[in-house]
């Protein structure tokens, strides 16, 4: 009997497959979806919310009843959370000893550096993920109730919204995203609050608690043992996550200060909040309260840029992360020094540097293969408009130049390029090397050393 023996690796992307058909054959249950939804559609929305991705090509609001988006709701909170992830939760439930196994395909599907301790990580990660998700969606219930809808709706379109930001989705329950609530502080600072805590990574969120908790007791009676500080991981993704909001900020104001297909006609302080909120949504989320397509052509090519950079890893964001643009800008910075790569007076480990390295040459080859794909089946279709939409894919961001209505302009793809943005969402959500990895064939392992020589570059 011949067995075959998968890698934790390639268990993780069949659960993830196995995951998303799932949630597409329930999706296309009758009672799940109103009028007609083929199977194409169906599969792509369910990629789409198990990616945290949130470009849609039915309407989420009118096209799905309750129960199917309840579903998506579910995909969402899955693929953020991790599959690995809630069966862990599910073993420490019931009291069952998780395997090391199991332990090593959490650890892959949450970026954790260790096996020790993940047990505790995991029950810290689920109070981090409630407190925040409750909270969120309690301040948004209020919101929507004082508007006008009524309690059970409110509720539901609390919970619904604050649970997408958190897992940086952007899918929404009304039909024009947050349009109609662009003026609002309340849905602004909520929805960018989410979405960035979400985009720290859960490494990043447990570790700054525990280091604000000491510094606030310094001064207590019971002093704490040991003083936390924060690691260079944390330093690099909290310092480079407010230098890229920022930037989307500023660049958003200068070039769209006089647009009036975006923000031309507000007012100072709704060009800044606008301004602020597609900065933060181009982070990894696709909630939007203007209309995208209204935006210039250099304003969208600077949002494919920030976008493919994506958040943190071991977060709900896509990209190919903060931690890597980071080394790849200070190995620049050391190769022109002539010294070590080095970040916040601390050396960089070669093997960090590699795999940065590796990560954005597939990333790039993937991205470029991918628009080649789409320009060639779609020749009609303006090449920004398809650099914008596949970076949103690739990043799991979900904010799109529309298809004209409602929907993303994905619902005007052909199906060949639209199983090429479905791909693009999976691999965003998987990331690069890992999906890499799992089609790798173990090499056979060789003693012979081969002789070095230098090549001109």
């Amino acid at each position: 009997m011949f067995e075959i023996r998968l890698k934790s690796i390639q268990i993780l992307v069949l659960s993830y497959l196995g995951i998303i058909l799932c949630g597409a054959v329930l999706l296309m249950l009758p009672w799940m979806h109103r009028g007609h939804l083929d199977f194409l559609d169906s599969l792509f929305t369910s990629v789409s919310a198990f990616t945290c991705t949130g470009l849609i090509v039915k309407d989420t609001s009118h096209d799905f009843t309750f129960w199917g988006q309840f579903v998506i709701l579910a995909l969402i909170q899955i693929g953020g959370f991790g599959y690995m992830t809630m069966l862990g939760l599910l073993y420490m439930f019931l009291h069952k000893r998780i395997s090391n196994r199991e332990k090593n395909l959490i650890r892959q599907s949450m970026n954790y550096p260790s096996h020790s301790g993940i047990t505790s990580f995991i029950k810290k990660v689920l109070f981090f993920v409630l407190f925040i998700e409750g909270l969120g969606a309690l301040i948004l219930m209020g919101y929507f109730y004082f508007r006008g809808f009524g309690l059970l709706e409110s509720l539901w379109f609390g919970i619904f919204h604050s649970i997408s930001a958190f897992n940086n989705a952007g899918f929404s329950t009304f039909s024009t995203n947050l349009i109609d609530f662009r003026e609002s502080v309340i849905v602004n600072f909520v929805i960018s609050a989410l979405v960035i805590f979400g985009g720290l990574g859960y490494l990043v969120l447990i570790e700054v608690f525990w280091f604000l908790k000491t510094r606030c007791n310094l001064f207590s009676k019971v002093k704490t043992p040991k003083l936390a500080r924060l690691s260079l991981h944390g330093k690099i993704i909290l310092s480079y996550t407010v230098f890229l909001l920022l930037a989307g900020l500023c660049a958003t104001l200068l070039l769209e200060w006089n647009n009036a297909k975006s923000i031309g006609n507000f007012d100072f302080l709704d060009k800044v909040l606008s301004s602020f909120f597609i900065s933060v949504n181009y982070r990894t989320s696709g909630f939007n309260t203007i209309d995208l397509s209204g935006l210039s052509n250099p304003s969208l090519f600077l949002a494919s840029i920030l976008m493919n950079v994506g958040a943190a890893p071991g977060g709900t964001a896509g990209g190919v992360k903060i931690t890597t643009l980071a080394i790849l800008l200070a190995f620049c910075i050391a190769l022109f020094r002539d010294r070590p790569v080095r970040i916040f007076k601390r050396r960089i480990a070669e093997s960090s540097i590699k795999k940065a390295i590796g990560l954005f040459i597939i990333a790039n080859l993937s991205f470029v293969f991918s628009i080649f794909l789409i320009l060639y089946f779609e020749p009609t279709m303006r090449f920004i408009y398809i650099l914008f939409e596949v970076s949103s894919a690739f990043a799991t961001v979900g904010v799109s130049v529309g298809n004209g209505g409602v929907l993303s302009l994905s619902a005007n793809l052909s199906p060949p390029s639209q199983i090429v943005i479905m791909f693009l969402m999976f691999m965003g959500k998987m990331g690069v090397l890992t999906l890499w990895f799992a089609f790798k064939w173990r090499d056979k392992k060789t003693r012979i050393r081969l002789q070095e020589e230098k090549v001109i570059v």
